[in-house]
């Protein structure tokens, strides 16, 4: 009788999540994990009943003080207040979720550990980026590792705004930015010295000031060619084995992350390597 009323306390899927197997197996399965129901529609009448509930049983042991009701209501508040942030996440997940996924592929301790680190979550922004981790884990199950929500949860809102900066300079194919501190075209978006030791320090990048990093690379079919990608832009190189990509590389935590960062192109960027590849003696053959 009772996993009957479990499966009823459970948002239906006409409620927020049509009629997609995947999502509604999402909630049950994180429900599951975690040991919480999600049922958005219900929460506040759920607290308030709750709260309701402890204030009688506390009146009929003793009498209640007032610090005892206020502590009671704050209690609610959070707890209600942390089960909407983990319920707006899902919600916001739910459309990115692929038919054809299976939830239970998750590992359930991701699961805890996801909504662990999302309840503390109120800027609708971050849920934004926390929705898409969700939904990309269940599309592709250990797409990320606790260490990245670890690392995400502790992350600022100027770090992150940081990070998003780095990723307007990601190249497809390096698959890491391309950063020479302290040049204008940086600066302008907020990239110094300061901000990319203070996003190494959070364990997004690794920062080398000095001597920078090379990048190795497989040169394509013809064993000549080197192709990559700027947004909508192509960089063919011709007869590299290695080059200079700046003082910026991406931690694994960091290259999980960049996928799901939504950022706009930077003017005159590609002009910028190219020219500086140039310098070091690589030779483009093609840019377009």
């Amino acid at each position: 009788m009772s996993d009957d009323r479990d499966k009823k306390a459970l948002v239906s899927a006409e409620d927020i999540l049509g009629a997609s197997r995947p999502a509604t197996k999402l909630l049950e399965v994180i429900s599951n994990a975690t040991g919480v129901l999600y049922e958005p529609t219900r929460i506040r009448r759920k607290a308030k009943a709750e709260r309701d509930a402890q204030l009688i049983a506390a009146e009929t042991r003793v009498e209640i003080t007032e610090i005892e009701r206020r502590g009671l209501e704050r209690l609610v508040r959070e707890e209600g207040r942390k089960q909407q942030n983990v319920e707006s996440i899902i919600e916001k997940a739910i459309p990115e979720i692929n038919n054809n996924s299976n939830p239970e592929d998750v590992d359930p301790d991701w699961f805890m550990y996801f909504v662990d680190n999302a309840k503390k979550i109120s800027n609708e922004e971050v849920q934004n980026v926390w929705s898409r981790i969700l939904s990309g884990e269940v599309n592709s199950p250990r797409s990320f590792s606790k260490r990245t929500l670890s690392t995400l949860g502790n992350l600022s809102q100027n770090e992150a705004k940081i990070f998003e900066s780095v990723c307007r300079f990601f190249v497809i194919g390096l698959n890491h930015p391309v950063i020479f501190n302290d040049e204008e075209i940086y600066t302008k978006c907020g990239l110094n010295y300061i901000a990319l030791k203070s996003l190494e320090e959070a364990g997004l990048i690794e920062f080398n000031s000095i001597t920078g990093f090379q990048a190795n690379i497989s040169p394509d079919g013809d064993g000549k060619r080197i192709v990559l990608g700027y947004f909508d832009t192509i960089i063919i190189l011709n007869s590299v084995k290695s080059l200079q990509i700046g003082q910026v590389r991406l931690t694994v935590s960091g290259q999980e992350l960049q996928p799901i960062v939504h950022v706009a192109s930077v003017d005159g960027f590609v002009s910028h390597i190219v020219e500086k590849w140039r310098e070091h003696g690589t030779e483009i053959v093609a840019r377009k």
